[in-house]
């Protein structure tokens, strides 16, 4: 299979004198399914286009942005695979010590507001030339936003990059119909009804929502935060790709227009795409480990969307609520593919997805905004999951495969549902370890969080507990918490101490909460307030409440012993400072 062309000479070996198109990423270039930049370059090839790449440009140099000579069509812009600034800063403002998804994990190879910057060289080497941004961080600051290094809300994209358009949400179907369009000679006016696009404009469509404007939602008062919410809410409640009506959004004397979102795609297109013929290696220019790559070489995306609807994760207003999943046949050839790659050793890494036990699930209802899982799981849901057994079973038995593993996180409420799953998960699927995420098991933050609560936890806990019996195992679950989420104070944290105390849970799987522009958290941590009632919530902003919550996560841990006796002793919890220190000198008994 042909490499999609990084050089102009690669695109003179595949015939190709000009490029139709010509991507830009924030990421270094990896031909596989995983990477989006990878998925629009082949989609685009199938389609009869034309493709050239341009990874982590220097934008110092207006030459890197002029290495693959003029499109015929238009540049496509994304920031690669992540937010940039969640790839260039921890939680705590701080810059990364490290970028998986850059060449050895290098820092300092793509820019904060990637779709910006990019977009900027661009015009200033190719005035006229259209630009399309696409990919996760424009889809989400595609309308005003917060922005959490900068510690305010930020205006569209859009207006910032000076870009055309933006292909929004999965853009596989949207940059085809774009690509076709240029061809034919029509114009970026022609494309404004096209699903999954946004662009600027001096009127408003018919049948358009008005939200509050730019100026609305940034006013720093509590009528402006309230008008913040009241905007996010517009933007959820319009997320469903059937109901969804086109938003308009002010910014000075223009307006962002946002059409709904593309339908979700059928198991056959779905299929078509993760067949394409990607290399599943980095492009053969890099000399260095990509190390993004490591964690999905030998893995395979089952399915898409999420019905789960956590507060913190925009994955569903980006993928969308309804689950796509792939044929079983379209798994199994993959499969073939990865039996002929040179390191592989037998072990399928993960059969993955944003939730890993909701491929093959749907609704029998019609899609409404009901929570389809917090606080019960919804009667039109089906849970079942007996595709999914069916597709472990069929992966198991192919030839030259030993083992077949699970490694990204199930929904432990949506298993206590799937008592043959787990019981089939159990048994071949682990490999002493399962991931959850709990997130928390305060009955206010998990509320908040849109997830299952603590009794729900406690029963997946006791039902794993004996599948360990039934199967003379030792397996273990690791669970996976947040800090510092919106509603939860170190009350809240002192709480959750409590509890992996109790259930002996001294883990190093924690997330210091990251407020990612769209999602419902974020509103709760700018304004303050929950963005579907105006309810006030308590938020943790300062640095150092943030630091003592994160360590209360780690008190067994080295280096964290002290912020978290400070944190223990502020709310005047010497019960737990008791129990910690019991628990140290046992560990180090029995290490005498």
């Amino acid at each position: 299979m042909a490499n999609i062309p990084m050089s102009l000479e690669e695109a003179k070996q595949r015939g190709w004198n000009s490029l139709d198109v010509i991507l830009i990423s924030g990421d270094a270039f990896v031909d596989h399914s995983a990477f989006g930049i990878a998925v629009i370059a082949r989609v685009l090839e199938k389609n009869g286009f034309s493709v050239g790449i341009i990874a982590q440009p220097d934008w110092h140099k207006l030459e890197d942005f002029k290495k693959l000579g003029k499109p015929n069509l238009f540049f496509g812009i994304t920031a690669g695979n992540l937010d940039s600034k969640v790839a260039n800063y921890t939680p705590l403002k701080k810059p990364r010590d490290k970028d998986d998804y850059s060449p050895a994990s290098r820092i300092g190879l793509r820019p904060d507001l990637a779709s910006v910057v990019y977009s900027h060289k661009v015009k200033e080497a190719y005035k006229g030339v259209p630009i399309i941004l696409g990919g996760v961080e424009a889809t989400v600051r595609r309308f005003a936003h917060f922005d959490f290094v900068d510690n305010k809300v930020r205006r569209s994209v859009l207006f910032d990059a000076k870009a055309d358009l933006i292909a929004h949400g999965m853009g596989e179907k949207t940059i085809v119909e774009i690509a076709h369009a240029l061809k034919q000679r029509k114009t970026i006016e022609d494309l404004k009804e096209l699903k999954g696009i946004s662009y600027n404009s001096r009127e408003k469509p018919e049948n358009t929502i008005e939200m509050p404007s730019f100026e609305e939602v940034s006013a720093e008062s509590f009528e402006g935060k309230k008008k913040f919410n009241e905007a996010f809410r517009l933007i959820y409640f319009n997320s469903d790709p059937f109901s969804g009506r086109i938003l308009a959004q002010k910014h000075a004397d223009r307006y962002l227009i946002s059409n709904p979102n593309v339908l979700p795609f059928t198991e056959k297109e779905l299929d078509e795409i993760y067949e394409l013929p990607y290399t599943r290696k980095a492009h053969p220019s890099y000399k260095e480990e990509i190390p993004a790559l490591k964690t999905v070489e030998f893995s395979i995306q089952i399915h898409r969307g999420c019905f789960g609807s956590c507060s913190f994760c925009v994955l569903p207003l980006i993928q969308g609520r309804t689950i796509q999943s792939r044929s079983i046949a379209s798994i199994k050839k993959e499969v073939e593919e990865i039996k002929k790659m040179k390191n592989f050793k037998g072990i399928i890494n993960d059969l993955s997805g944003p939730s890993a036990n909701m491929y093959g699930l749907g609704c029998k209802g019609k899609l409404c905004y009901n929570n389809c899982l917090s606080p019960n799981a919804c009667g039109n849901l089906e849970v079942e999951g007996k595709k999914l057994i069916e597709l472990y079973k069929e992966i198991k038995k192919m030839p030259g495969i030993k083992r077949v593993f699970i490694r990204s996180g199930i929904r432990l409420d949506l298993a206590l549902h799937q008592p043959e799953y787990l019981d089939e998960l159990f048994k071949y699927h682990i490999s002493g370890q399962l991931k959850i995420a709990p997130e928390h098991i305060s009955e206010k933050v998990t509320r908040l969080m849109n997830k299952s609560n603590k009794k729900e936890l406690l029963q997946f806990l006791e039902e794993f507990a004996e599948l360990n019996k039934k199967y003379h195992k030792e397996y273990y679950v690791i669970p996976y918490f947040i800090s510092a989420h919106p509603g939860c104070s170190l009350n809240e944290m002192a709480e959750l101490v409590d509890f992996m105390i109790q259930h002996k849970m001294f883990i190093k799987q924690t997330q210091l909460f990251t407020p990612t522009p769209m999602t419902a958290s974020t509103a709760m941590y700018y304004a303050e307030m929950d963005p579907f009632t105006n309810e006030k919530i308590y938020v943790a902003k300062t640095y150092t409440e943030k630091k003592l919550q994160n360590a209360l996560l780690h008190f067994m841990d080295y280096g964290f012993e002290d912020k978290a006796d400070i944190a223990l002793k502020q709310i005047k919890r010497q019960d737990l400072l008791t129990k910690i220190q019991k628990i140290k000198e046992g560990l180090k008994s029995k290490k005498k």
